[in-house]
């Protein structure tokens, strides 16, 4: 694939999520393709989302991946949605 075709996640609100996901493009690019092609995805990020996703790295790293998955997944689904922030009962 082309590193154009790798999603950066800018739309994403939430600076957790934005980092796991980021994270784990990351580490697909780096399985599937080349460490290469890793850090040119890596390098288009400012140094505080490269910060955050070296955060999130070591957190996956020390705390495992179900268990950050699952702390990140909780956290989000925790936070008001715009889907949801309208509905009337």
């Amino acid at each position: 694939m082309m590193l154009e075709e790798y999603h950066t996640f800018n739309d994403v609100e939430d600076q957790e999520l934005r980092a796991w996901n980021r994270c784990a493009v990351a580490f697909n690019i780096a399985a599937d393709e080349s460490i290469e092609l890793m850090r040119e995805y890596l390098n288009q990020f400012n140094n505080a989302a490269r910060t955050d996703i070296s955060n999130m790295y070591k957190r996956i790293k020390n705390d495992g991946y179900e268990f950050t998955r699952a702390a990140v997944s909780r956290r989000f689904n925790a936070l008001p949605h715009e889907d949801t922030e309208n509905v009337t009962g």
